[in-house]
């Protein structure tokens, strides 16, 4: 699961022809995949520089990352 820290980033539309909307700073995505172990339903890209908060599960754990720094 991702959270955008700084940046813009866009959703694309399942086949990629589109943009569906656009995600700034405190927006999350990938909370399908992350809670319910779901394949992703649609492709994130970055609109300018991102930094990204990072959210992965472990075995018995759950590990925060800073990316795009």
């Amino acid at each position: 699961m991702y959270f955008v820290f700084r940046g813009v980033a866009e959703v694309m539309a399942a086949d990629n022809s589109r943009v569906v909307t656009q995600l700034g700073n405190g927006s999350c995505f990938g909370e399908v995949g992350f809670l319910f172990g779901k394949p992703r339903l649609n492709s994130v890209r970055a609109q300018t520089h991102c930094e990204l908060l990072v959210i992965d599960l472990c075995q018995d754990c759950c590990v925060l990352t800073l990316a795009g720094r």
